[in-house]
């Protein structure tokens, strides 16, 4: 019996095996870039890291980042946030990571005990059975918890990061709609209502905050959401687009192939002999 690894819509995080590359982009969610295969070159506001196999690099909420993939880098990609953590999210985001990169030559300390549940993250992710859902929940809320206790963290003393921290919450209500509804047909004019702003304000402080329009946003959002879909061979590709909300298929082909580098079906094919799922 095959189970559903993906984590997607109501879920309050998200877990994905990804092997493309991403352009910049910020979203509110603290992600955990963990290289199970290759390396790859993760570019974050405007400092460089080198994350090689085994390695797990922290990137802080509403951090501008991009993800550059050697030919054979594969990640597991794990991303929450205010769904997951509730109030205390808000709280937790007005720090940063001071070293948010890890290696396995970090055998003291923390190392080992983040990479340990990384692992086992990663082996219910690629191994799932009706379990893997609660059991990967389960190694999350532990993780979080190392990560409050142990790892260092530092206020910001600019005041910039409380500052765009502010401004997210201020249009927060457009980011949970959209991943509610990121199937159905949503227009500028439905999101800025949705925000409570008018067309015109609304764009100017959205691409405040993520450097990115409301429509790139949203077909970068779509996109990530067809990435992962394409794990399962029961969907095909004309679906997928449907389910993401392009259900033209030469569009949805053209603005996958703009985010990744790739066609859904290449796409597909690279990642087909590595996961059980297809």
């Amino acid at each position: 019996m095959e189970y559903q690894k993906l984590l997607l819509g109501d879920e309050p995080y998200c877990i994905a095996y990804v092997k493309a590359s991403y352009p910049q982009h910020c979203h509110n969610e603290i992600e955990l870039i963990y290289c199970v295969r290759g390396h790859l070159k993760v570019i974050v506001e405007d400092a460089e890291y080198f994350v090689e196999e085994g390695s797990v690099l922290f990137v802080d909420s509403l951090s501008m980042h991009q993800l550059i993939f050697e030919e054979d880098a594969a990640i597991l990609d794990i991303e929450f946030g205010a769904q997951f953590l509730g109030s205390f999210f808000h709280e937790f985001s007005k720090s940063i990571f001071s070293m948010p990169l890890l290696t396995p030559q970090d055998t003291v300390g923390y190392g080992p005990l983040v990479m340990k549940l990384l692992q086992k993250i990663y082996h219910e992710y690629m191994n799932p059975d009706q379990a893997s859902v609660w059991a990967m929940r389960g190694y999350l809320n532990e993780l979080f918890a190392l990560m409050i206790r142990e790892m260092p963290r530092a206020i910001s003393q600019s005041g910039l990061r409380q500052h765009k921290l502010d401004k997210y919450l201020r249009i927060q209500r457009v980011f949970d709609f959209v991943k509610s509804h990121y199937g159905q047909p949503i227009s500028l004019s439905m999101a800025a209502q949705h925000a409570g702003y008018d067309p015109n304000a609304f764009c100017r402080l959205f691409k405040g905050i993520t450097n990115m329009s409301f429509h790139q946003y949203l077909n970068f959002y779509r996109i990530n959401i067809a990435m992962h879909l394409l794990e399962y061979k029961d969907y095909t590709i004309g679906e997928i687009g449907q389910q993401v909300g392009i259900p033209v298929a030469k569009t949805f082909g053209r603005v996958f192939k703009m985010y990744t580098g790739m066609s859904p079906r290449e796409y597909r094919r690279r990642i087909y002999d590595e996961i059980g799922a297809c």
